[in-house]
């Protein structure tokens, strides 16, 4: 009679356990990931976000990451992820993103989660309560942004105090700062987000006008930048120095039904690709030397040149010359020079403080702007050559090496602290420019991009790839202000840098990058 109940009460165990994990599998509910991802990423990725970018590898949709705080794996066939030890699967992250001083990651479940700096309310929380900056703040802990009833997120766009996302249905939405009207929503306070009532199905979309729908988004530190579904391009906000590309018109104040200006690029010319950046005021060098550039934008258009406005351009950041361009009629359209690239055409343009950086169509770099960091990687004294009309000479990434991608970066703060970031072609990751928090990811504090003491140049083959555990290399890559952001092969996200406001997303405000804490020291981003 013992062993006869024994056996009963062994299969009610193995029936319940059978039941559990039946359970378990039916409640996975993520998209599929495709096996097979794109050769190149789509047109609605092509944008940045003012001093504050993240670019996507080729293949990043084929080794999305749940950027979890354990190691994780991938089921190739639903897209999710699963934490070790855990007791449900996460969704997996298809992108991370950078703002000045927060970051977002997209899952690709479509839904996202944001840390860091939450002053105007651009993490979407319904408060201006930072996150990532003291314990119990993420995981778990970090809510979903709720951007109204089914809807999802394609892209994102962070630029100093504001997001803006791309949604599914091809409309846009933004919250954070609107002291500019950068959020571009008629009769709004000046912030959205920082109050839950304001979000979901209250925070309203941008209205472009009858059927018309975006395909591209970038944010600068007070202004904002969007494609449209015809190839149009617009941008709204701060208009410093013509960064709005207005050529001396007046932008009707939103919403902008059947009103909104749209940017002149030249006669038949459409834009690809979009990027806002630059400062919000007048920048100066933490030595305490004045540049005048403010905020400008530049445009990849659909016959690959790359054209620029805005700023006051003293040192050649549009790229042509060192004339203002954007403000005043007749500066824009057939008149504004496009830059000078030599024989290649730019598939994307990223700006930072006062720099820019064009992927061109050969999967080469060619930086221009002010150099006073090394920002541009290519050691000139404090500016880029070629304002004579001469092209600018490409980025030496190292023997035989081509990018997938690059981002840039800079804070409306200093205009020294800005960095450049490219993933590789075999996909490793490198950085140059300021490295003042540990932004470049080598365990210093010491600047590249230029030459050193000796006169040798610290690019190329010197410039060594950023150390992201053993192993592991990236598949996102992204640039805020002072940090850097790397979405892995691994189901992780890491993030180094400055943490003053938590933007790491280690729930502390520690620096990472600047001692012996990368490689598998370095913390992943908990998530769920």
């Amino acid at each position: 009679m013992i062993s006869i109940t024994r056996a009963l009460g062994f299969l009610i165990s193995v029936a319940a356990v059978m039941l559990a994990c039946a359970g378990r599998e039916s409640g996975r509910n993520s998209p599929r990931l495709d096996a097979a991802a794109p050769s190149d990423p789509p047109a609605k990725s092509d944008a940045t976000a003012g001093g504050a970018t993240a670019s996507v590898s080729p293949d990043a949709s084929a080794e999305a990451s749940a950027g979890t705080s354990t190691a994780a794996t991938i089921d190739a066939s639903t897209g999710t992820a699963t934490d070790a030890g855990a007791y449900a699967p996460a969704p997996a992250v298809s992108a991370v993103f950078a703002g000045e001083k927060h970051s977002c990651v997209l899952f690709v479940t479509g839904r996202i989660k944001c840390w860091g700096d939450n002053t105007s309310g651009q993490l979407g929380l319904g408060d201006t309560r930072a996150r990532g900056d003291q314990p119990q703040t993420m995981g778990a802990n970090l809510p979903v942004v709720n951007l109204g009833t089914g809807r999802t997120v394609v892209t994102l766009a962070l630029g100093g105090q504001h997001t803006c996302a791309l949604l599914d249905h091809g409309q846009m939405k933004c919250w954070g700062d609107n002291s500019y009207g950068q959020l571009g929503v008629a009769g709004k306070a000046l912030r959205l987000g920082d109050d839950l009532a304001e979000m979901g199905d209250n925070l309203p979309a941008l209205d472009f006008g009858p059927q018309r729908t975006v395909s591209a988004i970038a944010a600068g530190p007070s202004h904002t930048c969007a494609i449209l579904d015809d190839g149009s391009l617009t941008c709204w906000g701060q208009d410093l120095y013509g960064c709005l590309g207005l050529g001396g018109r007046l932008q009707p104040p939103p919403p902008w039904t059947n009103g909104f200006v749209a940017i002149d690029l030249g006669t038949g010319r459409t834009a690809t690709a979009i990027a806002a950046g630059g400062a919000a005021a007048v920048h100066s060098t933490s030595a305490g030397d004045f540049f005048w550039n403010s905020a400008f934008s530049c445009a990849v258009l659909d016959n690959g040149q790359v054209k620029c406005w805005g700023g006051t351009n003293p040192y050649g950041t549009l790229g042509a010359d060192v004339r203002q361009r954007g403000a005043l009629p007749n500066e824009m359209g057939d008149n504004m020079p496009a830059v000078d690239l030599g024989t290649s055409r730019a598939k994307r343009v990223v700006i930072g403080s006062a720099h820019v950086c064009a992927l061109l169509d050969d999967n080469r770099v060619k930086c221009w702007g002010v150099e006073h960091m090394d920002q541009t990687g290519r050691g000139d004294p404090l500016v880029s050559k070629g304002l004579d009309g001469g092209s600018f000479p490409e980025n030496d990434l190292g023997t035989g090496r081509t990018a997938l991608s690059v981002v840039a970066s800079g804070t409306t703060e200093f205009i020294d602290f800005a960095h450049t970031c490219v993933l590789l072609d075999n996909m490793q990751m490198k950085c140059w420019g300021s490295n003042f928090d540990g932004e470049l990811g080598q365990g210093d504090t010491q600047g590249r991009g230029g030459v050193d003491a000796k006169g040798v140049s610290t690019m190329g083959n010197a410039l060594l790839p950023i150390d992201l555990g053993r192993g592991r290399h990236a598949t996102v890559i992204a640039t805020g202000g002072n940090h850097s952001c790397a979405l892995l092969d691994n189901a992780q996200i890491k993030c180094w840098g400055r943490s003053n406001t938590g933007e790491l997303g280690l729930e502390n405000t520690a620096p990472r990058g600047t001692d012996s804490d990368m490689g598998e020291r370095l913390q992943p981003v908990t998530l769920w």
